[in-house]
């Protein structure tokens, strides 16, 4: 009779819930009544099998408890993110919209958490094994050809102004730091080659495949079974937010993928407790994998220094050594090459306004939406921008029409007495915290936001060479190819559902349910795996200039790794005990 009570209460409390979820998304005029049966069953499977497993001893107490909060913090953010303007609630009483919200909020926490108890229950027989080296050769071509399909569509490359601005730097030797040198280094030798564009989509396309097939035959090697990984090969070539970034030329393209390296070596070095760094070449493959990050994007560095802190402090017996090596030459390399390297090759400084995206856009939200400014910040923000110029410029998404404003955007203004800027900026935030709040989310969407907004973004992907002054252009290889996937590339950014694909929030609450199984299973130390993330995602956050894609590409390229590292195994003497 227990059982039957269980039963009945599980399923209760599923309809109840599927009602509430989808009325969180949909008007009750054209309610999709015959979705709660779907929805309804979902919930009943993951709840009552998640209440099952929960009751085993998969996880400690403490994992459990882990469980349960993560879930219902995802839960909350994924609400957040998954909103539309859902006008057709402001109709509702305040009471009917509280058992919305809270029921939706109770519905998706429960079934995060009952979800992650069942697949934490389901029995892999993950255990380590010898792979042979031919696995690693199958993924990486597999991974390859999808790059070379792009690249004969789009040949040799796409290239926007950024693009063309490191090829300049490349052929001219007249540096800016506006993109970071190593890249602008590595087009340099790799023109020496053979100076074409497509000489540096080859190169991204072999750094990606490798990087990954390396990945998926680590994963292999610690028990994920190889039909697993050839699934995600074929996600992967059948992705457009994978094949179209093997034939840009951008520095996040390289950054990303060193983002992926990185973090899987710091998830072997957690799976072992520390034992894989102490061997000489993956010290080696750690080193280079920190000094991509490092050197290929601005953020790198924070990034680097922040979780080689944390995970020198967490193996501070095992690696402190080994670890601390690297992280100090690694930061008396960096201070080398952008002080006396820089000053020996005359490197330009990059635009300091490029930091000042965040305050840009919410002033200038501030002002469009007359907010509450005296006549002295009046005063001076006019001076720095015409008042009529900020609300004629202003878009929610990019600070770009107010920035490249040339002939009457005023930086000397502000970098003549920053802290004035900094402190009127202050000053207008605390006047106006729903407008700076409103402009923060708005210019950040991209980070955050799965639903795409009104506004939408600036650029999702380059498949075509901008006019230059080196005479490189597009050169049609084979016509059918190049229609075919310049269709399907446009079709997915106009379907439905496919379209999502684009937002990279998506592929982040992705990451975070698994990194909240990865965490549980392996215990507080673990965290450090999913730090460089974590990270990525906040200083973008902070200092993203336009809604691009290409800023969180390391978004989809762990996507592909992360959902395995939390299904592998944990070595015994971990850490599970202590989550």
């Amino acid at each position: 009779m227990r059982i039957n009570l269980r039963l009945l209460f599980c399923a209760v409390l599923s309809v109840l819930g599927s009602i509430v979820t989808i009325a969180f998304f949909y008007p009750l005029s054209r309610f999709p009544w015959f979705g709660i049966i779907v929805a309804a069953g979902i919930f009943f499977c993951f709840y009552y099998l998640g209440l099952l497993q929960s009751r085993r001893e998969e996880f400690s107490n403490k994992a459990k408890l882990f469980i349960g909060i993560a879930s219902f913090i995802l839960s909350a953010l994924l609400m957040f993110s998954l909103k539309g303007p859902q006008n057709f609630l402001l109709g509702h009483s305040a009471l009917l919209n509280i058992v919305i919200y809270g029921g939706t909020f109770f519905a998706m926490g429960m079934l995060i958490a009952a979800s992650l108890f069942v697949l934490a229950s389901i029995k892999w027989t993950i255990t380590p094994r010898e792979v042979p080296k031919r696995f690693f050769w199958i993924y990486f071509i597999l991974i390859f050809s999808c790059g070379l399909v792009y690249l004969i569509a789009f040949y040799p490359a796409g290239m926007s102004p950024d693009s063309l601005a490191s090829w300049r730097q490349a052929h001219t030797f007249e540096f800016n730091d506006w993109h970071p040198i190593f890249f602008t280094w590595t087009i340099m030798v790799l023109v020496q080659i053979w100076d074409s564009p497509a000489i540096m989509t080859l190169f991204q396309n072999l750094v990606l495949s490798s990087f990954l097939a390396y990945s998926f035959y680590q994963l292999q090697k610690l028990g994920i079974r190889p039909v697993l990984l050839f699934l995600m090969c074929l996600i992967i070539m059948v992705i457009p937010t994978f094949g179209v970034y093997t034939i840009i030329i951008w520095k996040d393209v390289l950054f990303s993928a060193t983002i992926l390296i990185f973090t899987v070596h710091l998830f072997l070095i957690v799976h072992s407790n520390g034992e894989w760094l102490k061997y000489r070449l993956n010290f080696i493959l750690f080193f280079l994998s920190s000094f991509g990050v490092v050197f290929y994007r601005h953020n790198g560095f924070p990034i680097f220094i922040v979780t080689m802190i944390v995970l020198i402090l967490l193996y501070r017996k095992q690696l402190w050594k080994k670890a601390g090596l690297i992280f100090a030459v690694l930061f008396l390399a960096h201070q080398f090459v952008t002080g006396p390297v820089f000053n020996w090759l005359d490197v330009k400084p990059s635009d300091p306004n490029e930091a000042l995206a965040i305050p840009t856009q919410q002033i200038a939200n501030i002002i469009v939406n007359d907010g509450n400014l005296t006549e002295e910040q009046l005063a001076y923000y006019d001076e720095i921008l015409p008042i009529e110029v900020w609300k004629e410029k202003y878009q929610p998404h990019t600070v770009d029409p107010i920035k490249f404003t040339w002939d009457q955007y005023r930086r000397d203004v502000i970098f003549a007495d920053f802290p004035k800027y900094l402190k009127t900026w202050g000053q207008v935030v605390v006047q106006n915290p729903g407008l700076a709040t409103e402009g923060f989310l708005k210019h950040t969407a991209l980070v955050w936001q799965i639903s795409t907004p009104p506004y939408g973004y600036t650029n999702t992907y380059f498949t075509f060479i901008m006019e230059n002054e080196f005479g490189e252009t597009n050169k049609v290889i084979s016509e059918p190819v190049t229609e075919k996937v310049t269709a399907y590339l446009e079709k997915s950014k106009s379907a439905s559902f496919v379209k999502k694909l684009w937002r990279p929030a998506l592929y982040a609450a992705i990451i975070l349910y698994f990194s909240i199984l990865l965490l549980a299973r392996n215990g507080y130390k673990s965290t450090v795996i999913i730090l460089p993330f974590l990270l990525n995602v906040a200083s973008i956050m902070a200092a993203m200039p336009a809604q691009e894609f290409r800023y969180l590409f390391a978004n989809v390229l762990l996507t592909f790794v992360i959902p395995f590292m939390a299904l592998v195994k944990p070595k015994k003497g971990g850490e599970v005990e202590n989550a």
